[in-house]
C-alpha cells in the first residue's frame, strides 16, 4: 500500500507597523513664539485616525487621549525652553504609530522708518510713511543664546504680499527695502528668521499704512516763536489785532515746497512761498475772512496738499 505524504509548510508572516512617515504633524503657527497658543494637528492619506486611539504627551507626560483625537491645543513655554511634543497613535488593527516634535520658541521684531518724508524740528513722532517715500524694515530676532545685533547668526526670508523676495533672502539679511514705486497701497510684509543650523525659526508679519502729507497751521508767537503745542482750528476767532500763521508740512518727499497762500479766495502775490503770514484786521466791526494755504511739492508734481480755516473778527 502506498501512503502520499503530504507536508504542509507554515510560513509565520511578520505584522509591520504603519510607517511614520505615512502620518504628519502639523505645527500651527508653524513659527511658536513664547508663550503662546498652539494647536497641533495629525494628518494621513493612508491610515484611518478617525478610528484610531490618540495619545498626546508633553515632555512624556499625557495630555489629552482618546479615539479620532487628531487636534491638540496647548500653549509654548517661555524663550529658551525646549519642549517635547509626542503624539501616539494606536490603530484598530493594533498598529502603532510615534510622532515626536522638539519645539523651541522664539519671535522676531521688525522695525521700520521712512525715508524721503520730512518732519518739522523736535518733531517726537515718527516720520510716516507716503506713497512717495521709500521705507526700510528691519528684523530684530529674540532667540535665546543668540546675538540680536549680529546679522550673520541668522538667515532671513522676506515676503511682500504674500510673494517672496529672492534678492533679500539669506544670511545676513536683516533688513528690507520697499521703494516709492511699490509702495502704495498698505503692503503686507513678513520675515521668517532662523539660526544657521535650523534650530531655532521664528516669524513675524506688520501691515505698513499708507498716509498722505499734512499741512498743520500754528500761530506764531513774537518771542516764543510757533507754537507747536497747538494747532489752530478750522474756525477760530481773533481777538487782537493781528496774528502770524505758519504752515506747517508733514510728510513731503522733501523740504523742496512751494506755498501759496489765499484769503477769500485771493492770491496773495506778496507772499509767495512764505511759511509764515500776517494777518490784520483792517475793518472795524465783526466780519470772517476764508484762508487756504496750499503747499506743493516741486519736486513730486502730485504731492500737493490745501488746508483750510476761517477766521472771525
Amino acid at each position: 500500500m502506498k501512503f502520499l505524504s503530504i507536508l504542509l509548510f507554515f510560513v509565520a508572516i511578520p505584522a509591520f507597523a504603519q510607517s511614520s512617515s505615512n502620518v504628519y504633524l502639523y505645527l500651527s503657527p508653524q513659527n511658536p513664539e513664547p508663550n503662546t497658543p498652539m494647536t497641533a494637528t495629525l494628518q494621513s492619506y493612508s491610515m484611518d485616525l478617525e478610528t484610531s486611539n490618540i495619545r498626546w504627551l508633553i515632555g512624556g507626560v499625557e495630555e489629552k487621549s482618546g479615539l479620532g483625537e487628531t487636534s491638540f491645543d496647548f500653549s509654548t513655554e517661555e524663550a529658551g525652553s525646549n519642549t517635547l511634543l509626542s503624539a501616539v497613535i494606536t490603530t484598530s488593527k493594533g498598529e502603532r504609530v510615534e510622532k515626536n516634535l522638539t519645539i523651541r520658541p522664539a519671535s522676531v521684531d521688525i522695525l521700520w522708518y521712512s525715508t524721503n518724508s520730512t518732519v518739522p524740528m523736535f518733531y517726537k513722532g515718527k516720520a510716516l510713511r507716503t506713497r512717495y517715500s521709500s521705507t526700510v524694515l528691519v528684523a530684530m530676532p529674540n532667540i535665546f543664546g543668540e546675538n540680536p545685533n549680529n546679522p550673520d547668526r541668522f538667515r532671513y526670508s522676506w515676503y511682500y504680499n504674500g510673494s517672496s523676495i529672492p534678492s533679500t533672502t539669506g544670511v545676513g539679511a536683516n533688513t528690507f527695502n520697499i521703494g516709492p514705486a511699490i509702495s502704495s497701497g498698505n503692503p503686507i510684509v513678513r520675515v521668517v528668521v532662523e539660526t544657521v543650523d535650523g534650530r531655532y525659526s521664528a516669524e513675524s508679519s506688520i501691515s505698513l499704512e499708507t498716509t498722505s502729507p499734512e499741512v498743520l497751521l500754528y500761530e506764531k508767537d513774537p518771542l516764543l516763536g510757533v507754537l507747536y503745542n497747538k494747532t489752530l482750528p478750522d474756525l477760530f476767532s481773533l481777538e487782537k489785532e493781528e496774528i502770524t500763521i505758519s504752515a506747517t508740512p508733514y510728510f513731503f518727499r522733501s523740504n523742496n515746497l512751494e506755498y501759496v497762500w489765499e484769503v477769500d479766495g485771493e492770491k496773495l502775490e506778496d507772499n509767495i512761498s512764505d511759511r509764515d503770514v500776517i494777518f490784520r484786521r483792517d475793518i472795524e466791526g465783526d466780519g470772517s475772512s476764508s484762508i487756504s494755504i496750499l503747499v506743493s511739492s516741486i519736486e513730486t508734481v502730485l504731492q500737493k496738499i490745501q488746508t483750510d480755516l476761517i477766521i472771525n473778527y
